[in-house]
């Protein structure tokens, strides 16, 4: 519970935060205002020549600061990494081994050997590897991956 007396405290200290505030509101609006004068620079100049004008900072051109991080500042900090493209692989991806075809009358199968050496069944539209069985003919199978399509053919010792 709060007692009178600690009311009155709280109370007593609100009125001068008040006055306080009060008080300090002409001030705060010279500052804004810019009543008051601004400080003086009382730091020398290293240059003999008083007769060039003072540069602020922010007006100097980066020539200028390029002594201090000695590098020109207009280029970039790091050169470019050269880009490397990937030369073009001589080798074609291994294709699936066809190892034979097998066709009656209202079904197609191929049978493949794939990358891994493991010996698969597929029918049209099933995936082989990456690429997607298109078509089965005696012989020889059609396959895609993307937009490329391409046959591939039994080994002439396995075709009867």
């Amino acid at each position: 519970m709060v007692t009178a007396g600690q009311v009155r405290a709280i109370q007593r200290g609100l009125t001068v935060l008040r006055a306080g505030l009060v008080l300090a509101l002409p001030l705060t609006i010279a500052v804004l205002w810019g009543s008051f004068p601004q400080r003086a620079d009382l730091t020398t100049d290293p240059t003999p020549l008083a007769s060039q004008p003072k540069a602020e900072p922010s007006a100097r051109d980066l020539a200028w600061y390029a002594p201090l991080w000695q590098r020109d500042l207009k280029q970039p900090p790091i050169p470019p990494a050269p880009r490397r493209v990937a030369a073009p692989s001589k080798q074609r991806e291994s294709l699936p081994v066809l190892l034979a075809t097998l066709i009656q009358d209202d079904s197609c199968f191929a049978h493949f050997r794939n990358r891994r050496g493991e010996a698969q069944l597929r029918a049209v539209s099933e995936l082989i590897d990456t690429y997607e069985v298109l078509a089965i003919e005696a012989g020889r199978v059609q396959l895609r991956r993307g937009d490329d399509s391409l046959w591939v053919e039994l080994p002439k010792e396995n075709q009867h």
